[in-house]
Order: structure tokens, then C-alpha cells, then sequence
């Protein structure tokens, strides 16, 4: 929620791809106007767009991802990595809302 976030955790995460596209990942809560979503309430979204992000631009969803799952892509700004995103925790009990998302480069150690 933009309007409850008394510790100021941020809403969304622009990872820069150094292309002309950019990836976006946000917590799609299911209310207000998403309250009738027919896709990924209550989940993290991955968003392809371009133009930085700072105009209208085509998006594209990459990933809808719920608690414990992730988000790989290969290659990652050519730097033969690879970039994890992975969703450790949907909090849907205590308001607000929120997500607990990890964004990795390279190998995770388990």
C-alpha cells in the first residue's frame, strides 16, 4: 500500500538490465483497484517495460510468483550470471500487506 508504509519499505524494485528494457518487481495486493484482479492477486509481479521506466512504454508480465518461488534469467547484463529473484514471504495476516523478496547475482549457496 503506497499510503500504508510506516517503514518507508520500498514498493518497487527496477532492476536497470543496461538494454533498452528494464525489469519492475512489485507486490500486486488485491485491493483498491486491483481488488478484482483476474491474475496474480496477493503476489509478486516481475514487469518487463522500457523507457527507463519513465513513460508510457508496452509492459510485459515475466513472472507472477508466489511464497517460495523464484524468477531466473540467464545471462544477466551479459555478465554470464545468473539473476535470481526469489520471494521468501507473502505476508497477507499483518497489515499492510507486503512481500519479503531477495534479488541475487550469481550462485546461491543453499
Amino acid at each position: 500500500d503506497y499510503g500504508n508504509n510506516p517503514d518507508s519499505n520500498n514498493v518497487i524494485l527496477k532492476l536497470e538490465s543496461g538494454g533498452p528494457r528494464d525489469l519492475f518487481v512489485g507486490f500486486n495486493r488485491a485491493k483498491g483497484i486491483n481488488k478484482d484482479n483476474v491474475e496474480a492477486s496477493n503476489e509478486v509481479t516481475v514487469i518487463e517495460a522500457g523507457r527507463d521506466g519513465l513513460g508510457y512504454s508496452q509492459s510485459f508480465l515475466k513472472a507472477n510468483l508466489k511464497e517460495g518461488e523464484s524468477y531466473t534469467i540467464s545471462n544477466w547484463q551479459g555478465s554470464g550470471e545468473e539473476l535470481v529473484i526469489v520471494v521468501k514471504d507473502i505476508n497477507t495476516i499483518k497489515n499492510p500487506f507486503h512481500a519479503d523478496v531477495t534479488v541475487t547475482l550469481g550462485r546461491i549457496d543453499t
